[in-house]
């Protein structure tokens, strides 16, 4: 800090709509024409502390919020990828959110589907007289057969199967959005993704 710049004490500043979540940002510090301010969000929690140039001109909270705002707003092309990010990852939430079989809930999360599929290659060994105890998503063992685990394998497979086909329109609607907006919608999209049914 220069002579001339005084240590000014933080000071928040609400922010005109929320930027990705964030409803006001907090200034820590203000040194060299550079801002260190943390976003937090409408609770008040502290998501992120990000350095920035204010406008040229006054120092007003209005001046400092576009320029926050300036910094927050990513390309297209960033959107695209963040997008493509949580598409991916509200797919695995779905994902793992299972399946009713036979009146019993299955999950479906990936080291369930993989125990299954080692349980059947097992069964398919030994045949037809292969059954087990298997633990279900509320906790209760049930004794399954060969046949039961293929229903449960069949059912589980074309469940995870729907998720990746519902990603994969995401992906491409993402990729034919051509403004903010259009990525916008499909944002809602994402965030939309629910249970196949």
């Amino acid at each position: 800090m220069s002579e001339n710049e005084e240590q000014q004490p933080p000071r928040s500043v609400q922010l005109p709509a929320p930027a990705l979540g964030f409803s006001h940002a907090q200034i820590l510090s203000v040194e060299s024409g550079i801002i260190h301010f943390q976003l937090a969000d409408a609770d008040g929690n502290a998501r992120a502390e990000v350095n920035t140039a204010p406008l040229s001109g006054e120092d007003a909270d209005a001046d400092v919020a576009a320029s926050i705002l300036a910094g927050l707003t990513p390309s297209l092309s960033a959107r695209r990828t963040a997008l493509r990010l949580r598409a991916k990852q509200r797919r695995r939430e779905v994902e793992a959110a299972g399946v009713i079989v036979d009146g019993a809930p299955l999950e479906t999360d990936r080291a369930t589907t993989g125990d299954l599929t080692k349980t059947l290659m097992l069964g398919s060994i030994i045949g037809e007289s292969f059954a087990v105890d298997w633990k279900f998503a509320d906790g209760v063992f049930r004794h399954r057969t060969l046949a039961q685990l293929q229903q449960m394998a069949l059912a589980a497979g074309a469940y995870v199967q729907t998720c990746f086909s519902r990603e994969s329109q995401l992906l491409a609607a993402i990729a034919a959005a051509e403004t903010a907006e259009q990525l916008a919608a499909v944002a809602a999209e994402i965030e939309a993704f629910e249970h196949p049914s």
